[in-house]
């Protein structure tokens, strides 16, 4: 019968043996545990993986940025062109009916091209405007909106003015889109609304933004212009008070620009004569025919007989 003894002895083939000898004997039959020798990040097959990853992973980031970059640019490129050539179709519109000015057909056919022209290319620059609107400036929106304003698509023109007052650097971009949209108001017999934006436009001097750039002799200048096309505004409304009224307002102006700057002291001047020779009727007009103006504000604030 075989001997048995507790934490002392075993008995085996070959006599009794320690028990710490078996024990020992136990733990030497038992393989090593594979991978539990080093943490991961000391062993370099995995190190190399992953640094290989993150390589990836940032290279494919930075690719995306730059696409992205590109695309905005490319986009910004576009829109520049599309507003250039809205700029130059009332420059080719010009030329063409002083070419054709014989043949009045002709002009009618070459002016709905125009137009059609005029409202594709708009349309194509307001849906890039949508996707890069913190690259668009208020003379780009300005610009788009005379193209709608002039197709008919009155309310896209509004949207468009009033989007340029919000984007506006400097008090000239935002006077003159004042003007755009009182004019506006004005030509669809909302008086009331076009004279509160003409007011406005008066005061944007006031705003703090503009005040370190603020010089009297181009305040005087700029709103000399402002009241002479208001005048002309209410003139077509038959408004004959208030036309007179504004009209006095612009002299004022001009005559306040120094006499050290003729060119546009005289300039201002002569928009005032204009303003008075085209006078006012007290007649109303009749309620089936649209009242039209041959006033236009264009980006410069000046005035010219053509367009909007």
């Amino acid at each position: 019968m075989e001997k048995m003894l507790t934490g002392q002895t075993v008995e085996g083939k070959g006599g009794e043996i320690p028990a710490s000898s078996a024990e020992r004997a136990d733990r030497e039959d038992v393989p090593p545990t594979r991978g539990l020798s080093a943490p991961w990040y000391r062993q370099m097959p995995i190190v190399i993986s992953l640094a290989a990853f993150l390589f990836s992973l940032a290279t494919t980031a930075l690719s995306i940025q730059r696409a992205k970059q590109q695309e905005i640019h490319n986009l910004r490129q576009e829109l520049r062109g599309l507003v250039l050539q809205i700029a130059d179709l009332p420059l080719r519109n010009v030329d063409l009916v002083e070419k054709y000015h014989a043949k009045p057909h002709v002009v009618r056919a070459l002016r709905n091209r125009m137009a059609t022209e005029s409202h594709i290319v708009a349309e194509q620059a307001a849906l890039i405007m949508q996707r890069i609107p913190e690259l668009v400036t208020s003379s780009d929106y300005l610009l788009v909106a005379s193209a709608f304003y002039h197709v008919g698509l009155l309310e896209k023109a509004k949207e468009l003015r009033s989007r340029a007052i919000e984007v506006s650097s400097t008090a000239n971009e935002m006077i003159v889109a004042l003007r755009q949209l009182g004019g506006s108001a004005f030509q669809r017999n909302e008086v009331a609304t076009g004279r509160s934006y003409f007011e406005d436009a008066l005061t944007v001097w006031e705003n703090p933004r503009f005040a370190g750039g603020r010089d009297h002799f181009f305040v005087a200048f700029t709103n000399c212009r402002t009241e002479a096309g208001w005048a002309r505004l209410e003139a077509a409304a038959h408004a004959c008070d208030a036309f007179r009224k504004h009209v006095a307002a612009a002299k004022r102006h001009a005559e306040s620009i120094s006499l050290t700057d003729p060119a546009n002291r005289n300039s201002s001047l002569a928009i005032v004569a204009d303003a008075e020779r085209a006078g006012c009727t007290e007649a109303d007009p009749s309620p089936s025919q649209p009242r039209e103006t041959d006033i236009a504000l264009d980006l410069l604030g000046t005035q010219s007989n053509q367009g909007e």
